[in-house]
């Protein structure tokens, strides 16, 4: 009975020794701080998130914070949850600009933060060692939509409705400034130009990535351009669908009435669309892979050890950062988009 109390403390003795036990059993509080719980796609990320807990034990404690859209908000959020004692801080930022003054408010106190969805300047993420980035690459969803068209315009001789051989396009842009605004818009252009197809843009204007502003915009251009415009290209799916409801109200979809539509992010409320031959297509950069990484690397950076740990589907960037693939959505593989937003369903 001896020698068995005495094996006992020795291995009770190693365990409390050993950094690898003492890190799993250690409790993690997660803070989460998402620009504006209203954004639609954020809010199947944050669906994800709330799926995900629960594989990551009952010691880590995840709190959800709406910034509501404003940075002063979101700092002083941030000042709230350091007095709480919170050990991690995953944050979207509402402007990704005042990702040094977050930063700075972390690091006096030693907190990781990994800053997802709208990426910081490469120096402010570099200016402190215990802070990464989790998001996609805006340029390749630019790339991939305009791949997207030009095969649809290949596939469908119809797209071309007066016959010149020439894509005639009008553009809805997302926030200026925004770095997935300016790099979807960018490339989604140039890649078409490189490739040698024949385009010609009618109009551009931000829509804020918002659908009430995106259906405005459609209803003036429509007046104005009438149905010379052939494709409707829209940085993100919120906007595009405005267009096609702006689009529909004008006739177009029934009969011989149509008019191109391609968006970004694949939403579960654009599925139907593609299904039903309304939209062309979308981009989709799914939510579900997205948020696991967020909440693991976050709970990575507080136990040690290997920050990418259980991480998939992520590629490494050069500089503390992780970006998601985004895959082309057409209705020939529907299902992909409908299995990934399925994910994000609360129970």
């Amino acid at each position: 009975m001896k020698k068995l109390v005495a094996i006992l403390l020795v291995v009770l003795a190693l365990a409390s020794a050993s950094p690898l036990f003492a890190q799993a059993a250690k409790p993690v509080k997660v803070a989460v701080i998402f620009f504006d719980f209203a954004n639609t796609y954020l809010s199947y990320m944050r669906g994800g998130m709330k799926n995900f807990e629960s594989t990551l034990g009952s010691s880590v404690q995840i709190d959800y914070v709406d910034s509501r859209n404003d940075q002063p908000t979101q700092n002083d959020q941030i000042d709230t949850l350091i007095a709480k004692g919170i050990d991690v801080l995953a944050i979207n930022p509402v402007d990704p600009k005042a990702a040094s003054t977050m930063i700075a408010k972390a690091k006096a106190r030693n907190i990781p933060i990994v800053f997802f969805n709208r990426c910081p300047d490469e120096a402010d993420i570099l200016s402190y060692d215990k802070d990464w980035y989790v998001g996609t690459t805006p340029e390749e969803s630019g790339v991939i939509q305009a791949q997207m068209i030009m095969n649809a315009w290949k596939a469908r001789p119809s797209l071309d409705k007066n016959k010149d051989g020439k894509m005639q396009y009008v553009i809805l842009k997302g926030t200026p400034g925004h770095p997935d605004a300016e790099a979807r818009t960018k490339l989604v252009v140039e890649t078409m130009q490189k490739a040698g197809f024949p385009i010609e843009q009618l109009a551009l204007q931000p829509a804020n990535f918002k659908t009430d502003d995106a259906k405005n915009i459609m209803e003036t251009w429509l007046g104005r351009f009438g149905d010379k415009t052939e494709m409707v290209i829209c940085n993100n799916d919120a906007m595009a669908l405005g267009a096609v409801e702006a689009l529909k109200s004008a006739g177009y979809f029934t009969g011989k009435k149509y008019m191109g539509v391609v968006g970004i992010n694949a939403l579960s409320t654009v599925v139907p669309l593609i299904k039903d031959d309304i939209m062309l297509g979308s981009v989709l950069s799914d939510p579900n892979n997205e948020a696991q990484a967020i909440l693991l690397m976050a709970v990575n950076l507080v136990r040690g050890g290997d920050v990418l740990k259980g991480v998939k589907n992520g590629i490494l960037g050069t500089f503390r950062d992780v970006r998601m693939p985004y895959f082309e959505i057409v209705k020939s593989n529907i299902e992909v988009a409908e299995a990934a937003y399925k994910k994000t369903e609360t129970k």
